[in-house]
């Protein structure tokens, strides 16, 4: 039976084997060349993300809006397609949107205007509530 001291000397011989076995494989694995980094050297500068689409300096978008636009989805495009429910838009991305467009759905083009002010090839931000595919408000940014 092995008393104490020889037992404490096995388990540490063991310990060092095993520290110097991992050492040695970690060596044998590590890829040769130079060390490099993780990121970009040679990236540019920062640069702060521009405005929401159709929204001022301040932050308004023409729609009336006093608490700001929580949970609202703003898009912005050229109307391509109009029909008395539904207004289709090309998205900057080159995408097209159809969005259907509510009943009591205000047009503005920051001066009251009205659905027959919308035509093909204008530039549009449309207000939908969060989830939801119906217009609430249109603005008019641009005509052709």
């Amino acid at each position: 039976m092995m008393t104490a001291y020889p037992k404490l000397a096995l388990a540490l011989a063991l310990a060092i084997a095993v520290l110097a076995g991992g050492f040695i494989g970690g060596r044998a694995l590590k890829p040769a060349g130079e060390t490099s980094f993780e990121f970009d050297l040679d990236s540019p500068a920062y640069e702060a993300s521009l405005a929401e689409p159709g929204l001022s300096k301040g932050g308004f978008g023409g729609f009336g809006e006093d608490l700001g636009l929580e949970g609202a989805t703003l898009l912005s495009g050229r109307i391509t397609a109009i029909s008395p429910e539904e207004i289709t838009i090309e998205l900057s991305r080159g995408t097209l949107q159809a969005v259907r467009v509510g009943e009591t759905a205000s047009v503005t083009q920051l001066e009251a205007s009205s659905r027959d002010a919308l035509s093909t090839g204008f530039t549009v931000v449309i207000l939908t509530d969060a989830g939801e595919d119906t217009a609430t408000a249109i603005l008019i940014i641009a005509e052709p």
